[in-house]
């Protein structure tokens, strides 16, 4: 997975009833998808310090027509394995940035705290037999607690990366997802789910992948949401390569969030 409640909370307070100028949604990766005709064995590969970026832009539509825009962004060094059982992954976050337009850093809260993800790895380890998940993050060798939303969604994305192997074949259901992965200010245990489908193979920047597209319009409490996205899994390590999403969330058919998640990963 690899997404943050101080942003769609600080934000909320700009929404109101404007109808949405401003910049488009991402447009999905663009590869071909060939529909898979027979099962493809993904996620054999270990990976040793891939280089992983993750953007995110959360824009709010003002009553009067004011908007605000703030930008995360994150970049991390990734090492995955499997050893009998057991998958094992670190990611360490090497930076940490921010950019706002019409809205104040100060008023953001917990924005010091993601500026803190900088020098903490996040350790995760799952068994394949069991289930049994051990997740926990450290910084200069010692364990540490950082309030851990962007953590614990960036864990929730890599335990849905296809580690230790997995089959897939065209038409299937992956990649579970809660609406409040990508707006995480809203309640996790009342917030819609959704799955993104296999959509066929292709090739991108060399590696063999699969391509899974999310298509939804979920609701929650009031606002209608449409979520459209795109990852692309490398063939061999499990892992999305490349994920584009768009969250867009209109009241009485008025636009009042705009969400933009662009992720990568560099092997």
């Amino acid at each position: 997975m690899f997404r943050c409640a101080v942003v769609v909370l600080a934000l909320a307070a700009l929404s109101g009833c404007a109808s949405a100028p401003g910049s488009s949604p991402p447009q999905a990766t663009e590869v071909v998808a060939v529909p898979i005709a027979q099962a493809v064995e993904i996620g054999r590969a270990p990976v040793r310090r891939a280089t992983r970026t993750e953007r995110q832009t959360v824009t709010a539509f003002g009553r009067y027509g004011k908007q605000g825009r703030l930008t995360l962004e994150t970049r991390a060094l990734l090492d995955a394995s499997k050893s009998g059982s057991e998958v094992s992954v670190e990611l360490l976050f090497t930076g940490a940035d921010t950019k706002s337009e019409g809205v104040q850093e100060s008023a953001v809260g917990n924005i010091d705290v993601f500026r803190g993800l900088e020098g903490v790895t996040l350790l995760y380890r799952r068994d394949l037999v069991t289930g049994r998940v051990r997740q926990g993050m450290v910084k200069d060798g010692r364990a540490v607690n950082i309030g851990g939303t962007r953590v614990a969604i960036t864990g929730r994305l890599i335990a849905q990366s296809h580690l230790g192997g997995m089959t897939l074949r065209q038409g299937q259901t992956v990649m579970e997802f809660s609406l409040s992965d990508f707006l995480s200010g809203l309640d996790p245990i009342a917030s819609p789910t959704m799955q993104g489908t296999v959509a066929g193979r292709s090739v991108y920047q060399g590696r063999d992948v699969v391509v899974v597209t999310l298509d939804q319009s979920p609701e929650h409490r009031g606002v209608s949401y449409h979520v459209k996205g795109t990852y692309l899994i490398d063939v061999l390590t499990g892992l999305p390569v490349s994920g584009r999403v768009s969250v867009i969330g209109d009241e009485d058919g008025q636009e009042t969030i705009r969400l933009a998640v662009d992720q990568r990963l560099v092997f």
